[in-house]
């Protein structure tokens, strides 16, 4: 019975050992888990925070791919009014002598009623080409151009002699136009 009590209270030795031992081990791992909840915590901040940054990061590269295709833009308009004014210059430039012979050939001596229709036709297209250059030329300095009311029929007339002045007799130009 002496070894039987001797061995239990070895067993019981052990057991108390055993259960301290496996008590300080929870209490460590309690710790390191409180140390990873910890560590998780600030890993998901950390994430988030992250998340935050690349969408505040993409909204700033939207906005600067937004803003390089506006000033692009900007630049291609003003470049295209550049060159509008210049083409307006040089238009305007051979519309002043087209203008100038006109006036001298119907001053000049009597000519053939055609011959006097086909001026005043030639004069009429040049003057519109003249009004047009003006127009290009406030384009080209974007200043406003200014409405004004205008009798269509008039308009569309005037286009139709021109047109059929421009293609000949090859192709034949119908209008079709109400009163109103």
């Amino acid at each position: 019975d002496m070894v039987f009590a001797e061995q239990t209270g070895i067993f019981a030795a052990a057991a108390l050992g055993g259960a301290v031992l496996i008590g300080v081990l929870v209490v460590l791992l309690a710790k390191r888990s409180r140390r990873i909840e910890v560590l998780l915590t600030e890993c998901r901040a950390a994430h988030a925070a992250a998340d935050s940054a690349t969408v505040r990061l993409q909204a700033e590269i939207e906005e600067r791919e937004r803003t390089e295709a506006a000033r692009r833009e900007t630049q291609r308009i003003e470049a295209v009014g550049q060159l509008t004014n210049g083409v307006a210059h040089d238009f305007n430039n051979l519309l002043t002598v087209l203008l100038g012979n006109i006036d001298l050939l119907q001053q000049s001596a009597v000519l053939p009623p055609t011959a006097a229709d086909r001026l005043a036709r030639m004069r009429n297209a040049a003057e519109r080409g003249a009004r047009l250059t003006d127009q290009l030329v406030a384009f080209s300095r974007r200043q406003p151009l200014v409405p004004r009311a205008m009798e269509l029929n008039a308009v569309v007339r005037g286009m139709t002699e021109l047109l059929e002045s421009a293609i000949g007799d090859t192709v034949r130009v119908v209008t079709r136009l109400t009163d109103d």
